[in-house]
C-alpha cells in the first residue's frame, strides 16, 4: 500500500469510528449494512454494497483495495453520511477528492486512463540532466572506488521543506515556481522533492520541449496525476504561446476533477517582469501570465543565492557531506566567505574566471557576443553564422588581423569541456546528423553578463548579425523590442519584419508603430490592422488614435465595433461611450450589459473596464466592484482603493480583500492593511503581517520589517532582514545596510553597499557616495547622514550637506550611471548642464539611450529643445539614432 493510499484508509477508518461512536451513544444502529441502506435513500441516492465496505476498509490495512477514481462519488457519499452521523460539519469535497486521486495506483508508461494516453514517464526513468539539473564539476582526485554518483550529495534547506509542504496531495492541484539566481539549485530542489516523495514516484513527469508543445498538451487532456516539469518557465511563457499557456494552466489548476502538479523555475528578474503592472499607456503584454502567477494555487518559493544565511544545522550537514563527496569539499573550499557553493559546483564561478582571465581575445569576444545576444532576447541556441559575423565588433583592429581558422579556434576554446562543463553548448538545428551549427550559452554566464554588461552598448557588427541571422519569431520580436528601447529604430524594423510575417502579433504592433511614426503611414496602418484582426487591444487603441489624428473619424467606430464584437473589453467600454455621446443610449446600454455579464462571469479585463465605466459615472456600486476587482488580483482596483482611502472604512470585506492582496505580496495592499491594523489598535498583527510578506519573498516587506525591528531594539532580527532585503535588490535596504556597516565601523564595505544602492536608484546613496569617497569632513557628514538613516529606518532623508560637483563626484556619478543607475545619470547630466558643459551632457545622454537606460530619450529631447535644436529633437522621436548615438536621418 502506498503512503497516499494508507492515508486515505486511515482517514476513512477514523471517520467511521467517530460516526459509529456517536450513533451508539444516541442508541441508533451504526452498522455498515445500515449505512448502505441510508446511502440508497435521499439525499445520497447511491448504491454501495456492504461487501464494498469490506473491500475498502478491512481490519487489516494490508488487505485493503484502493477505491477507484470512478467510485469517488460513492466514497464522497459515504463520507457525507458518516459526517452527519458523527455530528460534524459537511466534509471538504476537494480535500477528499485529492485523497482519492493521490491514492490511485501508479500507471505504467503508455497505460491509458480511459480519457487518453499517458504522456511522460515516472521520475525514476528520467535522467536528471534531461530535466535541466546542472552537471557538477568533475573531481580529478577520486582514485578510490566506487566512482562518484552523477549528482553531488544534497543539502536540504528551508526552501526544500517549503516545497515538500506544497506538494502535499491534500492541497489539491498546485504550481510551485522556484525563484532564484542562476545555478542556485532550483531544478535540483524540484528533482529531489519529486524523487523522495513516495506518492509522486509513479506519477507521469511530462517535460514539454517548448511553448508550442506545452500549449498543444494543455489544449488536449492532461491526465490526473500528471506532473508538468517546466524548468526555465519563462521560456514557455515569453513567446507567442505564452498568453494561451497561462490561461490554460490557470484552468487546469482550478479544475477540481483532476489532481496535477506543475513545477517551474525562473530568475527573480523574470518573476518581477511577469508580475509587474505595465507603465501607464504601455501595452500589457503579460496580463494572462500575471493572472496565472497570482492565483492561490500558484506559489513562489524563494531559493537563496548562497549558504551565507544557512542555519547551523544546514551548515553542519554541508560540512558532514563534504567529507564523503570531494566535489562538495572543493566547492566549499573554493567559495570561501561568499558561500556560493552551488555556483562553484555547477562550474559557474570557474566559467567566469576562464572568461575574464584565461580565454584569448577571440574566444572572449565570441563569448561576449553570445552574452549580448542572449541578454537582449535571443533565447534559442545562437547560429554559428550569427556569432562569426558579430565577433569582429568586439575586437581591436590588431586583433582582427588574423588568418584562416580563427573562428574554429575560438569555438574550440569556448566549447572546451573543463570539469564536465563548457561555456558554449554545441547544438544542431539542421535536420539529420552532422557538425554543430548553433551554440547555447551556459546560463550562469548569462546571469553574470546581465550584471557585468547590463547596459553595455553593442557594436554595429553585432546588431547586423542579429538582424541577419537571429532565429525564431518570438526571439526576433524580443530583440526588436531591445532595439526599439535603445532608439535603434532601423534595427528594430529589420528584426521585427520577419517575425510579423511569421504571425507574431507583438511584432506586427511594433513594426506598424515604427513605420507609421517614420512617415510610412500606409505600411504602418496595414500592419496594425493585421494585429487588430488578430484581437490585439493595444493595436485597436493605437489605430483609433491615428484615425482621429488623420481626420478619419468616420472609420473609428467600425474598428472599435469589430473589436467589441470579438469580445475585447476595452473596446466594448469605448464603443458604449461613443454610442452614448452620439445619442444612441439604448444600444450603449446593451453593450454595457454585455460587459457587466462578462465581468460577473469573472473575466478580469471585463471587470477592469466595467469598474472604470462605474467610476466615470460615479455609480454607487463602484466601490463594491473595486473590492471584487481587488479580490480577483486586479492591480488597478487595489490602487483605486488606496486613492479612496478605503482602509479607513469599518468594513470586514475591505480587510479581507487587503489580506488576500497582501498575501500575494502587493505593496500597496500591505501599506493599506498596515494603516487599517494600526487604526484599529491591532499592533501585534502588524509585525505578523510584515513577517509573513517577508517570508513570502517580498524585498519591500523585508526592509519594512527590518526597520520596525530596528526601532524595537531587536538588532539581530533587524540586521538579518535588512541584509536579505539588500541582497534581494532593495535600494533603500542597501542604504540602511550601509548605515549599519558604518555604525559597526566596517568602512571598507560601506562604499560597496552605497554604490549598489546608487545603482538601484536610491537618491540618498547617489548623494552620499561621493561624500564618503571624498573623506575628511565630507565622510563625517555622510556618516552622520547614515546614522540618521539607521535611526529612522528610512533612506529618504533630507541631506543638509552635499559635496560640491567636482572630480570626485563626477567620477562617482559616471561609474554608477554606467552601471545602470538612472538617478545617477540624471544627476550627472543636470550637473554637467549647470556647469555649462552641454556637449558632454548630450554625449552622455546619447550613450545612455544606446545602453537602454530608461527615460534618457526624454532627457535628450528636452536638452535639444533647450539648445534650440527643435527639428533634431523631432527627428530623434521619429527616426531614432544610429549605432554610436548620432540622430538618424529620415529612412
Amino acid at each position: 500500500m502506498s503512503e497516499a493510499a494508507r492515508r486515505l484508509y486511515d482517514e476513512l477508518r477514523a471517520l467511521e469510528r467517530r460516526a459509529r461512536a456517536a450513533r451508539r451513544a444516541a442508541g441508533a444502529v451504526s452498522s455498515r449494512r445500515e449505512a448502505a441502506k441510508a446511502l440508497a435513500r435521499a439525499p445520497y441516492m447511491v448504491t454501495v454494497h456492504a461487501q464494498r465496505f469490506s473491500d475498502w476498509l478491512p481490519d487489516d490495512p494490508a488487505r485493503a483495495h484502493v477505491p477507484m477514481a470512478a467510485d469517488s462519488d460513492k466514497v464522497l457519499a459515504i463520507v457525507r453520511l458518516w459526517s452527519v452521523w458523527a455530528g460534524e460539519p459537511p466534509p471538504d469535497r476537494r480535500y477528499w477528492n485529492n485523497l482519492i486521486d493521490a491514492a490511485q495506483p501508479a500507471r505504467l508508461p503508455g497505460e491509458t486512463t480511459g480519457k487518453g494516453p499517458a504522456r511522460g514517464r515516472p521520475i525514476s526513468r528520467w535522467d536528471p540532466f534531461d530535466l535541466g539539473v546542472h552537471r557538477a564539476i568533475e573531481h580529478g582526485e577520486n582514485p578510490q572506488p566506487p566512482p562518484l554518483a552523477a549528482l553531488p550529495r544534497y543539502v536540504r534547506r528551508g526552501h526544500d521543506a517549503e516545497l515538500r509542504d506544497l506538494l502535499d496531495p491534500c492541497r489539491g492541484s498546485v504550481m510551485a515556481v522556484l525563484v532564484g539566481g542562476s545555478s542556485t539549485g532550483k531544478t535540483r530542489a524540484c528533482y529531489e522533492a519529486v524523487k523522495n516523495i513516495r506518492y509522486l514516484s509513479g506519477w507521469q513527469i511530462v517535460h514539454p520541449a517548448d511553448g508550442g508543445e506545452l500549449d498543444e498538451l494543455l489544449a488536449g487532456n492532461v491526465a490526473s496525476r500528471s506532473l508538468l516539469w517546466l524548468n526555465e518557465t519563462r521560456l514557455y511563457l515569453e513567446g507567442e504561446h505564452g498568453p494561451s499557456i497561462a490561461s490554460r494552466l490557470r484552468r487546469l489548476l482550478t479544475d477540481d476533477r483532476r489532481l496535477v502538479v506543475v513545477l517551474g523555475s525562473m530568475w527573480p528578474k523574470y518573476w518581477q517582469t511577469f508580475t509587474a503592472q505595465p507603465e501607464e499607456g504601455a501595452p500589457d503584454r503579460h496580463a494572462q501570465i500575471r493572472e496565472l502567477l497570482k492565483i492561490s494555487r500558484v506559489h513562489k518559493v524563494d531559493v537563496p543565492d548562497d549558504f551565507s544565511l544557512a542555519t547551523d544545522a544546514e551548515r553542519a550537514e554541508l560540512d558532514s557531506l563534504s567529507v564523503v563527496d570531494p566535489r562538495l569539499a572543493t566547492a566549499l573550499r573554493t567559495a570561501g566567505p561568499s558561500m556560493r557553493i552551488i555556483q562553484v559546483l555547477a562550474g559557474g564561478e570557474m566559467l567566469v574566471d576562464r572568461y575574464e582571465h584565461i580565454f584569448g581575445p577571440h574566444g572572449r569576444a565570441l563569448i561576449t557576443a553570445a552574452m549580448d545576444a542572449r541578454r537582449l532576447g535571443h533565447r534559442e541556441p545562437l547560429p554559428a553564422t550569427l556569432l562569426e559575423q558579430a565577433v569582429s565588433g568586439y575586437l581591436t583592429p590588431a586583433q582582427r588581423a588574423v588568418g584562416g581558422g580563427w573562428f574554429a579556434s575560438a569555438l574550440a576554446d569556448a566549447t572546451e569541456t573543463v570539469r564536465g562543463i563548457h561555456a558554449l553548448e554545441p547544438n544542431r538545428i539542421a535536420p539529420g546528423m552532422g557538425p554543430p551549427d548553433s551554440y547555447g550559452l551556459h546560463d550562469y554566464l548569462d546571469q553574470y553578463a546581465r550584471g557585468a554588461r547590463g547596459n553595455a552598448r553593442l557594436p554595429t557588427e553585432a546588431w547586423d548579425a542579429l538582424a541577419d541571422h537571429a532565429v525564431g519569431a518570438d526571439d526576433r520580436d524580443l530583440l526588436a523590442a531591445a532595439a526599439e528601447l535603445r532608439y535603434l529604430f532601423q534595427y528594430a524594423v529589420r528584426l521585427a519584419q520577419p517575425a510579423a510575417e511569421a504571425g507574431n502579433i507583438s511584432a506586427m504592433c511594433r513594426l506598424g508603430a515604427l513605420l507609421y511614426e517614420a512617415g510610412h503611414r500606409e505600411a504602418g496602418e496595414r500592419r496594425l490592422r493585421q494585429a487588430v484582426e488578430a484581437g490585439n487591444g493595444w493595436a485597436v487603441g493605437r489605430l483609433v488614435t491615428w484615425l482621429k489624428q488623420a481626420g478619419r473619424e468616420d472609420e473609428m467606430e467600425p474598428v472599435v465595433r469589430g473589436a467589441a464584437e470579438r469580445g475585447h473589453a476595452q473596446s466594448i467600454a469605448a464603443l458604449a461611450s461613443r454610442l452614448r455621446d452620439t445619442g444612441r443610449s439604448h444600444e450603449a446600454d446593451d453593450w454595457l450589459k454585455r460587459l457587466r455579464q462578462a465581468a460577473e462571469a469573472g473575466d478580469r479585463e471585463a471587470m477592469l473596464w466595467w469598474t472604470a465605466t462605474l467610476r466615470w459615472s460615479d455609480h454607487p456600486e463602484y466601490e463594491n466592484w473595486l473590492l471584487r476587482g481587488a479580490e480577483a488580483g486586479i492591480r488597478e482596483a487595489i490602487v483605486s482603493m488606496s486613492d479612496r482611502k478605503m482602509w479607513t472604512r469599518d468594513d470586514p470585506a475591505v480587510e479581507s480583500v487587503l489580506r488576500q492582496a497582501a498575501d500575494r505580496g502587493d505593496g500597496t495592499a500591505l501599506r493599506m492593511l498596515h494603516r487599517l491594523l494600526v487604526g484599529k489598535g491591532r499592533e501585534p498583527e502588524v509585525n505578523q503581517m510584515w513577517t509573513g510578506a517577508a517570508r513570502g519573498g517580498s524585498a519591500y516587506a523585508m526592509r519594512v520589517l527590518g526597520a520596525r525591528l530596528l526601532h524595537a531594539g531587536e538588532n539581530d532580527g533587524a540586521e538579518r532582514w535588512l541584509c536579505r532585503a539588500a541582497r534581494a535588490g532593495d535600494g533603500d535596504a542597501m542604504c540602511v545596510w550601509a548605515g549599519l556597516l558604518a555604525r559597526a565601523g566596517d568602512d571598507e564595505n560601506v562604499e560597496h553597499w552605497l554604490r549598489r544602492a546608487a545603482e538601484a536608484d536610491n537618491d540618498t546613496a547617489v548623494t552620499l557616495g561621493p561624500m564618503w569617497i571624498a573623506g575628511g569632513e565630507h565622510r563625517q557628514d555622510a556618516r552622520e547622514a547614515l546614522r540618521t538613516v539607521v535611526e529612522t529606518g528610512d533612506s529618504r532623508i533630507s541631506l543638509l550637506s552635499r559635496v560640491a560637483f567636482g572630480p570626485v563626484t563626477e567620477r562617482w556619478l559616471r561609474e554608477v550611471a554606467e552601471a545602470g543607475g538612472t538617478s545617477a545619470m540624471k544627476d550627472l547630466t543636470l550637473q554637467l548642464e549647470r556647469a555649462g558643459r552641454h556637449t558632454e551632457s548630450e554625449r552622455w545622454l546619447r550613450h545612455s539611450i544606446e545602453a537602454g537606460v530608461p527615460k534618457s530619450d526624454r532627457r535628450l529631447w528636452f536638452l535639444l529643445q533647450h539648445l534650440g535644436r527643435a527639428q533634431e529633437a523631432q527627428r530623434l522621436q521619429r527616426f531614432g539614432i544610429e549605432v554610436g548615438g548620432r540622430t538618424s536621418d529620415p529612412w
